[in-house]
């Protein structure tokens, strides 16, 4: 539609937002208005007594708009911290030592289900895509991976007037831990999970 300030005029495109370059207004319309919008420059101040009146011309334009889609998707997670186990381990079903393969195995710490959950909910008006990685931190000496329960899904739009779709997936770290003077006394940062929200293409 067509928008216009003092300085000029522009297009809006009510699908994209894009805008026009903004031209300057001409006085080529009635009464001195511009021929392009109809933008007319405010009179010069006048004085005004008691008993005078000031008509002020108010202007509108009616754009013809079409709904576009709205996204929301929330996001939350527990506390992402883990514990490598190393050494021998106490099986209290066969109540004996064992060694652990792979030098050691990986715990969650915390007591809660949700202490390695991650919980997408979509509020938007679309379907999106959620797709989840983890890439290693470069900066220790181990390189660690990891696997998630439901690493890829998609989230329909909500019903009107209903709640929010949602998905969730959980993750524990794969790979070897050296022990440190470091990790041994408190967490240190692993690696990175990432969280890739896509739309989904009718049909594909």
């Amino acid at each position: 539609g067509l928008t216009n300030d003092a300085n000029g005029h522009w297009y809006v495109c009510t699908a994209c937002g894009e805008t026009t370059t903004s031209e300057a207004h001409d006085t080529d319309g009635e009464n001195g208005a511009c021929s392009v919008c109809g933008y007319t420059a405010p009179a010069a101040p006048e004085n005004y007594k008691p008993g005078d009146v000031a008509n002020i011309d108010v202007f509108a334009t009616y754009v013809d708009g079409e709904k576009t889609d709205a996204y929301s998707v929330e996001i939350t997670w527990g506390a992402m911290q883990f514990q490598f186990v190393a050494g021998q381990q106490w099986n209290d079903e066969t109540h004996e030592w064992e060694t652990l393969t792979d030098g050691g195995k990986w715990e969650v710490v915390g007591t809660s289900d949700e202490d390695n959950l991650i919980t997408v909910k979509n509020h938007s008006s679309k379907a999106v895509s959620v797709t989840l990685s983890y890439a290693d931190d470069a900066s220790d000496a181990d390189t660690t991976s990891g696997t998630f329960t439901n690493p890829e899904f998609t989230l329909e739009a909500p019903v009107a007037g209903g709640a929010a779709t949602e998905g969730t997936s959980t993750f524990m770290p794969t790979g070897t831990f050296t022990a440190t003077d470091a990790n041994k006394a408190d967490f240190v940062k692993i690696g990175t999970i990432t969280v890739t929200i896509g739309d989904v293409v009718a049909g594909a």
